[in-house]
């Protein structure tokens, strides 16, 4: 069977779903479709379903799927249907929505088929994929580690492969966000090994392209990818070519060829049209907008920024207010265990304080008991309860330095945890840099209006591009690395260091980079 007449098959089933669905709804003696029929439209033919259609579109398609596996009780049918939803929501941007559904899918899931490994499975890496585009990257590594550990009990070859490749290449992507290069790599390669295709293929092509080191392997895996998705006997998903077209631009960008990146990147975006993945389409945004700007095309580069700007703002936002969310529930679980155990700690202290009161109180009625004993056993037995006092009055001090104890380590993790968002804003400072991203100076502003402020106050004339180069000094890149980032030549780093310290009336005594760091 070749790919023309297995498609003509699969979207003539899948009409035929949509008109069997409407038809079970209106009348009592409505068709059906095997359990085996919908696995294999909600498997395979969604694959292609979500990058050919607008999201209403690939909602609607699953949504009817989804109506006709409940009609017929069929719980795993419904369960793949809201799979391919939250992967939807995903790709859009929608992670709160997203997220939701993968909690009731999975709670499901462990009380009705707690043996469908292949759905834990997809459940776990779909876990995963949103929490490392949220940045969770614990929580990311966790799902991602059992998403393996049930695809690996997939009974079938293909299905099991295709799983296991799409979760490497996540892990790969965490591994990326987290700058472990090598295991980034490694992972992309185990990936491919498990199932071979352009997504793939231009992975590897950006990671020697990040790396700066091989520029014929970035090449080659470019042209690897560009011939398999120009193979008419495959069924390509429009999302790989958008994919692979986006990467040949960012490798034209990289070479200075702008005219050829743009052409790439404009074929990038008609692919990746409808809004198929707000991540990608965001990146495709940005890159248009250096490549414009490189062009002297300013009236195009406005209008991508643009573009850019409204898509970024919405993910940003969704992303912040389910971040806000989890965090919430994280606090609220902290503080139900802090209750706990300052329940425990009063339920402790009022059974010493009764204990201790009984011990007096036997203490007192021996004591009147023996008045008729000798002086000396008199004497004994008041340094013996003095003893104990001081007993007692060690172990309350004791208590109280185990106390002061917790209280100095929670102060200390809080430190930690302050430190840790300090650096995850200069982390993000620096991609933005790294990248050349128009943003870079509102954002350092928002991080750090004091600098700004200072550096305006030492001389006023400074002007937009002396701030972002002062940026630039104080994240600590070197001029080479500068250089590269803003796509300027290296020896005009030394000129610019001259003029600014001009400007800042500084003598070349003074290191412009202590003093970016240090004085302001």
């Amino acid at each position: 069977m070749n790919y023309h007449t297995y498609n003509f098959i699969n979207r003539l089933m899948c009409a035929c779903v949509i008109f069997v669905v409407s038809l079970h709804a209106s009348t009592s003696s409505a068709q059906k479709l095997t359990p085996g029929q919908i696995d294999s439209l909600l498997i395979k033919e969604a694959y292609y379903i979500v990058q050919s259609k607008s999201f209403d579109e690939a909602l609607k398609w699953n949504d009817s799927l989804l109506l006709l596996s409940q009609k017929q009780h069929y719980t795993r049918g419904v369960l793949l249907a809201k799979l391919n939803i939250a992967n939807r929501y995903w790709n859009y941007g929608k992670l709160d929505e997203c997220i939701g559904l993968l909690n009731e899918i999975r709670k499901t899931a462990e009380t009705e088929l707690p043996s469908d490994v292949y759905i834990m499975a997809r459940v776990c890496q779909y876990y995963s994929q949103a929490y490392n585009t949220l940045a969770l990257f614990p929580l990311s590594l966790d799902n991602n580690l059992k998403a393996i550990s049930f695809a690996l009990k997939i009974d079938s070859a293909n299905v099991r492969n295709s799983v296991i490749s799409n979760i490497y290449l996540t892990r790969s992507n965490i591994f990326n966000n987290l700058k472990q290069s090598d295991s980034s790599k490694y992972y992309l390669l185990k990936s491919y090994e498990f199932k071979k295709n352009a997504v793939v293929l231009v992975t590897l092509a950006s990671y020697y392209m990040q790396q700066d080191v091989n520029d014929d392997s970035a090449k080659r895996y470019l042209d690897k990818a560009m011939a398999y998705i120009n193979n008419k006997e495959k069924r390509m998903r429009e999302y790989d070519k958008s994919v692979t077209y986006f990467t040949y631009g960012k490798y034209y960008l990289n070479k200075h060829n702008y005219g050829l990146a743009t052409e790439y990147m404009e074929k990038a975006l008609a692919f990746g049209l409808n809004k198929k993945n707000y991540n990608h389409l965001s990146d495709i945004y940005r890159h248009l907008v250096l490549c414009y700007k490189r062009l002297d095309n300013i009236v195009m580069e406005n209008k991508y920024l643009a573009k850019y700007n409204e898509l970024k703002d919405s993910i940003n936002e969704s992303q912040a207010r389910l971040i806000e969310d989890s965090i919430k529930k994280i606090e609220e679980q902290e503080n139900k265990v802090i209750a706990k155990n300052k329940t425990l700690f009063i339920y402790t202290s009022c059974g010493i304080i009764i204990i201790s009161g009984l011990l007096i109180a036997l203490i007192r009625n021996n004591r009147k008991k023996q008045k008729k004993l000798l002086a000396k056993e008199a004497i004994i037995r008041k340094n013996m309860e003095l003893l104990e006092m001081k007993h007692e009055e060690v172990e309350l001090l004791k208590k109280r330095v185990e106390a002061e104890k917790a209280f100095i380590m929670e102060k200390e993790e809080e430190a930690e945890v302050l430190k840790r968002k300090i650096n995850n804003i200069t982390d993000e400072l620096k991609e933005l840099a790294q990248d050349n991203d128009p943003l870079l100076l509102s954002k350092f502003q928002e991080a750090y209006p004091e600098i700004i402020n200072k550096l305006l106050s030492i001389n006023p004339g400074l002007t937009q591009p002396d701030l972002v180069f002062c940026i630039y000094l104080w994240l600590g890149f070197s001029s080479k690395e500068i250089a590269n980032y803003t796509f300027t030549q290296h020896r005009s780093m030394q000129t610019k260091k001259y003029r600014l310290r001009k400007k800042l009336d500084l003598s070349s005594e003074v290191d412009l980079y202590l003093f970016l760091r240090n004085e302001l």
